[in-house]
């Protein structure tokens, strides 16, 4: 792997609390690693993943608005070919703004979509909710003073679809379902980045399908910021163990049109046990 990253996976509901005692690594930052090849070039981190088509996307679209909710500032995305959500409606993510210099990347969670079975939120909600590392009134919560950008999830696809499906049989058939993740998480990315283009310190996080997303967004936050020390919070979000794990997966990654978010190349095995031992390993 690319750059040497601090995971923590927490079990319980995200109050930190139990994060935050887990492991006294939680205080330490991590330092960014180049890699170099063998032929003594350097190389990006993640860059077969790049190479792969993973920010084909970023710096593609732009907010059509932006509204302050309470602490907030909701960017609302344009319905058409770019960023929305399952249901067609349009995606919205959040940023607040507290004039730190640590920054939290959230992202939500909430059910998912493939072919057999359609469970998730549909709409984005606008605003920051206030609770978790996300309430800064929380008592010991060591993220209470830092900016944050919050991205929705309602793609039903762990922020990783590029696909749209109006075929019957999938999902819910009566409806084009609009499995969109790679332009939300993009788009949102780059409105972060844009509005805190210089953090000392990145906790990516996210609960659910958006602890699976944290682990396919983290190349493309590593993109947008090439040497500040990242985090990670992967809450509930380590995998799915059932007889036919592989096939399962495989399965969705056909579903999502997700396919650019696994090496090809230099983790073959990534795919084979039906878990993401191997993703993370690699």
């Amino acid at each position: 792997m690319s750059a040497r990253l601090l995971i923590l996976t927490c079990i319980l509901p995200l109050t930190l609390s139990a994060c935050q005692d887990s492991s006294s690594a939680a205080n330490s930052v991590a330092e960014p690693v180049i890699d170099t090849r063998n032929d003594g070039e350097t190389a990006q981190p993640f860059e077969e993943l790049l190479d792969q088509g993973i920010a084909v996307y970023q710096g593609t679209y732009q907010p059509e608005s932006t509204d302050v909710e309470g602490d907030a500032t909701v960017h609302q995305f344009a319905q058409g070919d770019g960023p929305l959500c399952l249901d067609g409606s349009a995606y919205n993510m959040s940023t607040r703004d507290q004039g730190s210099s640590d920054l939290v990347i959230f992202l939500e969670g909430g059910g998912g979509c493939w072919s057999e079975l359609c469970m998730a939120n549909e709409t984005a909600q606008p605003g920051v909710p206030r609770r978790g590392i996300l309430d800064p009134d929380l008592a010991g919560n060591p993220v209470a003073s830092a900016n944050v950008a919050y991205l929705p999830y309602c793609d039903g696809s762990l922020f990783v679809g590029d696909v749209d499906h109006s075929n019957p049989g999938y999902g819910k058939p009566e409806n084009t379902e609009y499995q969109r993740g790679l332009k939300n998480l993009s788009a949102g990315l780059d409105v972060t980045a844009a509005t805190f283009p210089a953090p000392s310190r990145i906790i990516l996080a996210g609960n659910s399908g958006g602890a699976f997303g944290t682990l396919f967004a983290l190349p493309l936050v590593r993109h947008l910021y090439p040497n500040v020390p990242i985090e990670v919070i992967n809450d509930s979000g380590l995998g799915i163990a059932m007889d036919n794990a592989p096939e399962f997966i495989l399965g969705r990654i056909e579903d999502w049109n997700a396919v650019q978010f696994f090496p090809e190349n230099g983790c073959p095995d990534c795919l084979t046990n039906g878990h993401m031992t191997e993703y993370l390993r690699w």
